[in-house]
């Protein structure tokens, strides 16, 4: 039996491409969560290179495609939160530390800084015209609930429901 390092295994699943694909990117997030809350300081340096990079592409990804922007926003407090509890027990140098923590500060106000695009009115039917059983199974269909929580908050239509 082969050991991989988790470096290793990242760059093999290509999970800096998984980003960009829908069907992936849900569960690169969750994997990210899960390193970012319970490994990210013990993990060794080339790994957290890594864990770093992959976060990077999700926020450029999220932002170009509009989509779980709220994920990504998650996604970054948790990792900034595991940079702070690590800051004194972590494996690798002081520098390399503070360079992860700029890069997730720099990605966090990139992220802040993003601001959703409305569409413009051109006749086309919207969500919130959706009759609300319509509605009503479109949010079943969606896994995380804090979108089902954010597109309430979008409209009054869109809260009823």
């Amino acid at each position: 039996m082969e050991l991989t390092s988790l470096s290793e295994a990242l760059i093999r699943l290509d999970m800096t491409g998984a980003t960009r694909d829908m069907s992936r990117a849900n569960y690169v997030a969750k994997l990210m969560t899960l390193i970012m809350g319970k490994t990210f300081p013990v993990l060794s340096g080339t790994s957290q290179k890594h864990v770093i990079n992959i976060l990077d592409a999700m926020v450029s990804e999220a932002i170009k495609s509009e989509l779980n922007i709220g994920i990504m926003k998650d996604l970054l407090d948790c990792a900034v939160d595991a940079l702070n509890e690590g800051k004194h027990f972590h494996i690798g140098s002081q520098c390399l530390w503070s360079k992860h923590l700029e890069t997730v500060n720099k990605l966090t106000n990139k992220l802040s800084e993003y601001q959703m695009k409305e569409r413009n009115k051109d006749g086309r039917l919207m969500l919130h015209d959706l009759p609300t059983d319509c509605l009503r199974v479109i949010f079943a269909q969606i896994s995380d609930h804090k979108d089902v929580m954010r597109a309430g908050q979008t409209s009054t239509t869109l809260n009823k429901v």
